[in-house]
């Protein structure tokens, strides 16, 4: 629908809702608030009928499986932080053991029973609050991370995806273009004017491009497949604007402010996390553990209790503190030993994707001029055939302007016409190399969400 159809429905419908709103009755009102919320609808849908970056990456953080799996991992151990610091509460249990005994009675049958247990005091209690305190801030840090691998992956599919769909355009272009070219040598040929190499040439040439074009039709629906994975939205239904895809990240953005990423952080607080355990297991043996216990039972009267105790009672209480001191325990020792070394692993584990990431930052940002320089060129070389097109086309129409000098052939001109379509294909692939790798030093930075959620409106 074109600009001037689009606004006369949307008149259209205006006028059509002040008929109907002229009446008063509630379905009228119903119909006329319907007719309403449809006309604003209709009027603000894009021109261009696409889904935006920002939108995608949304779409994204909300859908992804990645992200639910670290939210719940926030949940797992805030629960495991809120049992540690429960053990101080008094739990309450409630039982009964009814049943009939002949003689002597054993056990204890009770119509009731009811019982409360708490720690008091442990060496090593506070040390593991302190380890669950430091992995539930290691979930926090890994769905900050995992945020920004998803928002990585999604913004990185979608540009690409906007990236191969102009390379389609401009490789059909080049496609047309080369079969017209085979046509002029077959002409040439049976002229006499090239031989039957130059006409080969021409289709192998064209051969190429319809495998390559073939190639990048596979590529765009893979990635039209990933988006719709990530996002939720039905396969295909995606279709990029680039208008929508943020200017290229800024050299502070690149720079970054942030010393430690959020997985390294995550990391390094899983390696304290796991000191904590080792070091409350290690005070387990040789230091005394208190706790406070308390029990009600109502004894039954059909367990011939009052037949062997003098003073027998249906009603019986206890509360006390039970203190216990490990002396020689190899298994609690032996845990110890296991807890060290995973804490010994952890921290080490943490040191190295510290290193690997420094190292990460510093080869991308060393490669940024690399593909940057890599740009120019392409852009340059566009330029210079996008030049050489037009005097070629200038040629055709008016001379050379030179006595003396041959005149431009139709062939000269396709040629240069596809090599304007080839380094078009050229320069678009490289920008998104250079983007590509830019996005990558973002979400090492983690400004990727920030950089991926912004609007790209002026």
């Amino acid at each position: 629908m074109t600009r001037t159809n689009k606004a006369i429905g949307i008149i259209s419908a205006k006028s059509n809702s002040r008929q109907i709103c002229g009446g008063r009755s509630v379905l009228a009102i119903t119909a006329c608030a319907l007719v309403l919320a449809a006309t604003r609808a209709r009027a603000q849908t894009p021109e261009h009928g696409g889904v935006s970056l920002s939108t995608v990456v949304d779409l994204a953080l909300r859908n992804s499986p990645e992200i639910h799996m670290a939210e719940s991992d926030i949940k797992h151990a805030a629960a495991g932080l809120a049992e540690q610091r429960d053990a101080y509460l008094p739990n309450f249990a409630f039982s009964s053991n009814i049943g009939y005994s002949y003689g002597f009675p054993v056990g204890q049958p009770s119509v009731a029973s009811a019982q409360s247990n708490s720690l008091v005091f442990s060496f090593s209690q506070p040390d593991y609050i302190r380890s669950a305190r430091l992995a539930t801030d290691a979930a926090r840090f890994s769905l900050v991370d995992t945020r920004e691998k998803v928002a990585l992956e999604a913004a990185t599919d979608y540009i690409e995806l906007s990236t191969d769909t102009q390379e389609l355009a401009a490789l059909r272009d080049q496609q047309a273009l080369g079969e017209h070219l085979i046509r002029i040598e077959e002409e040439r040929f049976a002229a006499g004017l090239d031989s039957h190499v130059d006409e080969t040439q021409a289709r192998l040439t064209n051969a190429r491009l319809e495998l390559r074009l073939i190639q990048l039709e596979g590529h765009a629906d893979v990635l039209a497949e990933k988006l719709a994975n990530l996002t939720g939205l039905p396969p295909g239904s995606i279709a990029p604007d680039p208008s929508s895809i943020p200017a290229a990240p800024s050299d502070a953005q690149l720079t970054g402010t942030v010393h430690q990423s959020s997985g390294l952080q995550a990391a390094f607080a899983s390696a304290k996390s796991k000191q904590y355990v080792a070091f409350g297991d290690s005070r387990q043996n040789f230091r005394p553990t208190f706790a406070m216990g308390a029990q009600y039972s109502r004894f039954a009267e059909f367990n011939n209790y009052q037949s062997y105790y003098l003073r027998f009672q249906h009603n019986n209480f206890d509360v006390g503190v039970n203190i216990t001191v490990p002396i020689f325990d190899e298994a609690r020792r032996d845990h110890a030993r296991g807890s060290a070394a995973d804490a010994v692993h952890a921290t080490a584990q943490a040191e190295q994707q510290r290193n690997m990431e420094t190292e990460q930052k510093l080869e991308l940002s060393k490669n940024l001029r690399t593909l940057a320089a890599q740009q120019k060129v392409a852009e340059l070389q566009h330029e210079l055939a996008q030049d050489q097109l037009d005097a070629a086309t200038l040629q055709m129409q008016n001379g050379t302007g030179r006595p003396g000098a041959p005149p431009v052939t139709p062939k000269e001109q396709q040629l240069a016409r596809i090599d304007e379509r080839r380094y078009t294909v050229d320069a678009l692939d490289a920008k998104f190399q250079l983007l590509q790798a830019e996005l990558n030093l973002l979400r090492a930075n983690g400004q990727m969400v920030t950089w991926a959620m912004q609007s790209s409106k002026p």
